[in-house]
């Protein structure tokens, strides 16, 4: 059982990690070191809990660290494989906070005041990677509970409610093969999932895919033939390199926007006051480093997903990276683009309203200039983002399918559905635009 009286926070880019803070389980509370806060070149661990002294509440610094834990039944997974409760999210959080979402490790300790003796245990732990066979990445990608496994054994967590694991891949060497299990505080490089539905992988891919073609930063995304078909994403929070035999790692921090605006995972879907979409906008052009290109970036993430049918676009599917110059963030590549209006299953109501409207069958061209004012565009120029998406998406979903039509045979027929699929939208779209 993890339940530490003090949780330290660090930050780990490669080697030598920086401590951050502290969690007091006693006082619910979370407090920034005070060798950090005399750094001149720090940033602060979540727009939600800005740099300074004074100790922030658990209902403040709760939405950002429960955010870095898994949700559902990914999460009820992972604390049975540990023997935790679910609701127990430091405990969670401690015993998984080796290699979690941004630069963050967590590291339990019974003493307020021991964090340069954990600092030296880090750096004094072995690290490395343990190859994995083509019969391991099978059994490990087999089932949810035999991925939470992995993911408890490499003291790892991962954002978000589908079945994934986080493992590690050689640079420049075939997809399929090459695959490494991260030891001690060694991080991963790539985030693995199987579909839970059929045909989702391979949807999966083809949207990502498509997205990259017509202009719109993604993940890197390849398919696996492991057993089922296989979604593998390069982590844009981790920089890779191989020199000397040797793969390094560099962790990279960032967050989503549910933590950022300090809201609870169970809370994501929730519109924000003002609009979530106007909240975005805003905070990139008051913010981001670049905020004329991470507004367009963002304007054309969100006519995709109404292109592609995505109605799972919530506050934690879309990222900020920190770093970007002294104080700046910049909008990070997006992830998770996949048509769910694609299975009559799920809902159609859209994680942020476009134009006020959340009914994705109800949209009509009269709600993209509701949703010009919300981003604060003219509408001639969310015109132009959106005229080249929809006149591209069609070739990029062929494209996506074909490449790997002769290993997933099923893709075209996917490829097919959603087309099809998409072709209304199209229609709203074209209309908006004349």
């Amino acid at each position: 059982m993890n339940d530490s009286s003090f949780l330290h926070i660090f930050r780990l880019e490669l080697h030598s990690p920086t401590h951050i803070g502290t969690i007091s389980r006693d006082e619910r509370i979370f407090v920034y070191a005070q060798s950090y806060l005399e750094q001149n070149a720090r940033f602060p661990l979540s727009v939600s809990l800005p740099i300074g002294p004074a100790p922030f509440p658990e209902t403040q610094f709760r939405p950002y660290f429960e955010g870095l834990l898994p949700e559902a039944t990914a999460r009820t997974a992972l604390a049975g494989s540990l023997g935790i409760r679910e609701e127990d999210y430091l405990s969670l959080l401690e015993a998984c906070g080796k290699d979690c979402i941004g630069d963050l490790i967590v590291v339990g300790s019974d003493s307020r005041d021991n964090a340069d003796s954990l600092k030296k245990t880090i750096e004094e732990e072995k690290e490395g990677y343990a190859p994995l066979s083509d019969d391991d990445m099978r059994h490990i990608l087999s089932s949810r509970p035999a991925m939470a496994r992995q993911n408890a054994t490499s003291s790892l967590s991962l954002a978000g409610a589908q079945g994934k694991v986080g493992l590690s891949h050689l640079p420049n060497c075939p997809i399929d093969r090459n695959w490494l299990r991260p030891l001690g505080f060694s991080a991963s490089s790539h985030i693995l999932k199987r579909g839970s539905l059929e045909g989702l992988a391979e949807l999966e891919y083809i949207c990502m895919s498509a997205a990259r073609t017509c202009g719109i930063p993604t993940a890197t995304t390849a398919l696996l033939a492991l057993g089922d078909p296989i979604v593998c994403s390069e982590r844009f929070d981790r920089h890779m390199s191989f020199e000397r035999g040797t793969l390094t790692v560099k962790r990279l921090h960032q967050e989503d926007f549910a933590q950022a605006f300090g809201v609870n995972p169970a809370s994501k879907y929730t519109e924000l006051p003002g609009g979530t979409v106007h909240s975005i906008a805003r905070f990139l052009r008051n913010e981001s480093a670049t905020p004329l290109e991470d507004i367009s970036r963002f304007v054309a993430m969100l006519c995709y997903c109404y292109l592609i049918g995505n109605c799972d676009n919530h506050l934690k599917n879309v990222s900020i990276s920190h770093g970007a110059g002294k104080t700046g963030f910049r909008l990070a590549p997006f992830y998770d683009l996949v048509s769910t209006t694609y299975y009559a299953r799920f809902s159609t109501e859209m994680g942020m309203a476009l134009g006020g409207e959340r009914k994705i069958e109800r949209i009509e061209p009269e709600h993209f200039l509701g949703l010009a004012d919300d981003l604060e565009l003219k509408p001639n120029a969310l015109k132009r983002i959106c005229r080249t998406i929809a006149n591209g998406l069609i070739p990029a979903i062929r494209t996506a399918a074909n490449e790997v039509a002769d290993r997933f045979p099923a893709a075209p027929y996917i490829a097919d559905g959603l087309e099809e699929d998409c072709f209304p939208r199209i229609d709203v779209v074209s209309r908006f635009c004349l």
